[in-house]
């Protein structure tokens, strides 16, 4: 797979958006930027989410974790989405400090809450034109399966959850450094496993499991196979913890609004 990569800077970001245009069949555009990473175009399309043919997932719902046993239509604009999660080191030279619980500059930052994520969105839209934010549950989903480049299969990428992802059978009960595992179609890494990524609520996705329940999505280092499928959807769903909690194994990536 080629890739055509431009460096930038946030700050500059508003400008070069007018120059990508990306249709099947040619190559992955991405944008790269010093501090946030490199960044892959995701041309927007529609989709089947959820409990798919090709995630072979049988469908048990469980009240305490809210497993999605549906699939539905969903529809996606265009967006850029980061090839990797926010690292700790990323992160310290936004805000400052590292609050992870596994140190270790290129792995995932973890130990965050979504106020800690929205500090964070703040301090880098502040000083860019165009708009940061978390994925939605659909956005989210339609990257990891490899938008209109898609290969059907039960992981992000692969049928073979080892080739891509750090899991409870190959993690060592630890976060892991991005980007050493296999991509998906798009380029994207860790979209299974290392750490679950939160999301952002979702229209598409508005069932008695998800409506006003938080989202995670893709697994972690230690989640089983199942929880690091595609269509996997996992909701905070526990009532007697804080909706604003942290742990050590959910983190994020970063998605640029394309207008």
């Amino acid at each position: 797979m080629k890739y055509a990569i431009l460096k930038i800077s946030f700050f500059t970001l508003p400008v070069l958006m007018t120059l990508f245009s990306c249709h099947a069949g040619s190559k992955i555009k991405t944008l790269s930027d010093d501090i946030l990473g490199e960044f892959v175009l995701v041309n927007g399309g529609s989709y089947i989410a959820g409990n798919t043919h090709d995630q072979e997932q049988p469908c048990k719902k469980n009240n305490i974790l809210g497993v999605n046993c549906d699939s539905a239509q969903a529809e996606v604009e265009r967006f850029f989405i980061g090839k990797t999660e926010i690292t700790q080191a990323q992160w310290q030279k936004v805000m400052g400090s590292n609050p992870s619980f596994h140190s270790c500059p290129n792995c995932p930052v973890e130990n965050i809450t979504r106020s800690d994520i929205n500090a964070f969105l703040t301090k880098i839209n502040k000083s860019a034109k165009s708009k940061y934010r978390l994925p939605s549950l659909s956005e989210w989903e339609y990257a990891a399966r490899g938008g209109i480049m898609n290969i059907a299969s039960k992981y992000p990428g692969s049928n073979d959850l080892n080739a891509v992802a750090w899991h409870n059978r190959n993690s060592n009960n630890s976060t892991h450094e991005v980007a050493q595992k296999q991509p998906n179609e798009l380029g994207l890494y860790d979209m299974a496993g290392n750490v679950a990524e939160f999301c952002n609520k979702d229209r598409n996705f508005d069932t008695d499991l998800t409506l006003d329940k938080e989202q995670e999505k893709g697994g972690a280092f230690l989640s089983d196979s199942s929880s690091c499928k595609t269509g996997y959807l996992k909701q905070k769903f526990y009532h007697d913890l804080p909706p604003d909690e942290n742990n050590n194994f959910t983190g994020f990536r970063l998605l640029i609004e394309v207008k």
